[in-house]
């Protein structure tokens, strides 16, 4: 059996930037998956809820001592 994975990166025009990832810090005691979902929902107004899990996530560390996670937003063409 093959599998085949397709990656959906979502991107957004941003006025000044040309393309950005939705992004943000967290709001006090607010968690990581939280904030991704309450970022995304804000700049893009895709609520990602049931598409997105705490555990899979691509963590970058950018600059010493500073860890950035991208969250895999998984779709199921199946079940849209």
């Amino acid at each position: 059996m093959i599998t085949i994975w397709i990656i959906n990166i979502v991107l957004y025009s941003h006025p000044e930037y040309k393309l950005d990832f939705p992004k943000g810090k967290a709001d006090q005691d607010e968690e990581d998956i939280e904030c991704a979902i309450r970022e995304i929902k804000e700049e893009i107004n895709l609520d990602v809820r049931k598409l997105i899990s705490e555990d899979r996530y691509i963590k970058i560390e950018v600059q010493e001592n500073k860890i950035i996670k991208l969250y895999i937003v998984i779709v199921d063409k199946n079940n849209q």
